[in-house]
């Protein structure tokens, strides 16, 4: 008799075990499904990690128990949602040999109906999904079973029932509404249909609780871009519904700071300005930065002096942060050149086309400057190199017609000569070069001192401390 209590004890301490490891295994498998619908990726895996572990390790305690099967059914969802669709289809496929319970095998069937589609046998997928959807479903998973049927729709060109399914999975579940915009995003792009990618985006960017899924549209969008037949400007334009978007600024941001990068790439520095005059508009770390990216568009952009002004002006109301203090100062300093320049001082011109073009990346801007420095002494002993570096800032204005003939003419100058692979002056070559760099290093101190004194007028002018 005491044997026989014992013995019983142990059996339900054993079966207590087993549906512990089970229940942990399905709590496992719910995490994931939340994570997963929250956008958290690295989380919804370590928990389907952990479902098919405590799965697997529940099956094998007792594969011919009363929740064996469910413990297998777990064990091959989870394998499906890792994308370990071969192992997990042979799960689901023995789930079904063993029962016909609609609990488990209508989820078996619709699971493996995805690891069909992961694996790419688009026909078996679609003829399974077709059978369980056929049938009455928990809406949860009548709307899984449309979402992998429009993947596979999608894939296959079927066009027409893949935007189907995808409105039937976000009615039957609106927990899939994301999801199936982000779907729509994606098949949009891939199929090259901008009408489609870009009803998707603006769903997604119209919905506050899509802003989670912030890095999966990024990632479409950024895929699009590199796409023939897309591109940065076409890719961007699936961005704009997020100017008078409901999502937090900080994620709308982002957005509009990467729509800015892809106008910018597509040669569209209007547009990327613009996209970044929203960001300017408002406070913080990203209103600061998007005026710094203005002015530098502007700076790429100047060819005169004057120009230097809209730069200046987008910058003037941040001049509190370092970085824009910093960049005041640079603009000071280039004009303080540029005066000197024109007080008669030709290497003023050539210090201030050489700091435009290193530190201010202004090539337009450092073309003039050299030329002007050439204009100012045409005959001066860097009046060649300052030629050759103009023509090195690329197509410029009506004043770089015939430079080239021009540098034919001054045959004897050692920069040209140097330029040409032809017989120069070593010496003479060096001692020019050590006399220009000492008065340019010079002119740059001295340029740098009196706009560092200056910055106490930035500051005032701002509303800052000085």
């Amino acid at each position: 008799m005491r044997r026989a209590a014992v013995l019983g004890g142990v059996l339900l301490l054993s079966g207590c075990v087993y549906f512990n490891t089970l229940y942990n295994a399905r709590d496992a498998w719910a995490r994931g499904e939340r994570a997963r619908l929250e956008s958290d990726d690295a989380a919804a895996r370590d928990a389907w990690e952990e479902a098919a572990e405590r799965s697997a390790r529940a099956w094998r305690k007792d594969p011919d128990g009363t929740w064996a099967n469910e413990a297998l059914l777990t064990y091959g969802r989870a394998l499906v949602r890792l994308g370990r669709w071969e192992d997990g289809r042979e799960a689901l496929r023995e789930v079904l040999a063993r029962t016909d319970d609609p609990s488990l095998a209508q989820p078996a069937r619709v699971f493996l109906g995805a690891a069909l589609a992961i694996g790419g046998q688009d026909l078996a997928a679609q003829r399974t999904l077709n059978e369980v959807l056929a049938e009455d479903l928990p809406e949860a998973l009548r709307a899984e079973g449309h979402m992998w049927r429009a993947r596979v729709s999608l894939r296959r060109g079927e066009t027409d029932l893949g935007w189907w399914d995808l409105d039937r999975a976000a009615e039957a579940d609106p927990r899939l509404a994301v999801p199936a915009d982000l779907e729509r995003v994606r098949w949009g792009i891939t199929a090259g249909d901008p009408a489609r990618a870009l009803s998707g985006a603006m769903a997604l960017l119209q919905r506050e609780a899509a802003a989670i899924w912030a890095d999966s549209l990024r990632v479409l969008v950024e895929d699009a871009a590199l796409r023939p037949g897309w591109g940065p400007g076409a890719a961007a334009a699936l961005l704009a519904p997020a100017r008078g978007g409901p999502w937090a600024a900080e994620r709308r941001n982002a957005l509009l700071f990467l729509s800015a990068d892809l106008l910018e790439a597509s040669g569209d520095t209007v547009g990327a300005e613009t996209e970044l005059d929203r960001i300017a508009a408002g406070v913080g770390e990203d209103a600061v930065v998007a005026r710094l990216r203005i002015a530098a568009i502007r700076l790429h952009r100047a060819a005169t002096p004057s120009d230097l002004e809209p730069a200046r002006r987008i910058l003037l109301p941040a001049a509190a942060d370092p970085r824009v203090v910093g960049r005041l100062e640079q603009l000071r300093v280039l004009e303080i050149l540029t005066i000197r320049g024109m007080r008669d001082d030709p290497v003023a011109f050539f210090t201030a086309a050489e700091f435009a073009r290193d530190r201010l990346d202004a090539p337009g801007l450092a073309r003039g400057l050299f030329l002007a420095t050439y204009e100012a002494d045409p005959s001066g002993p860097w009046a060649g190199k300052a030629v050759l570096a103009a023509i090195a800032m690329g197509p410029g204005d009506e004043r770089s017609d015939g430079l080239r003939d021009l540098l034919a003419m001054r045959g004897s100058d050692p920069y040209v000569r140097a330029s040409r692979n032809d017989y120069v002056d070593a010496e003479r070559l060096r001692r020019s070069e050590a006399e220009l760099q000492s008065r340019t290093s010079a002119l740059l101190a001295s340029a740098r001192e009196e706009a560092a004194r200056r910055d106490v007028e930035i500051r005032s002018r701002s509303g800052g401390g000085g």
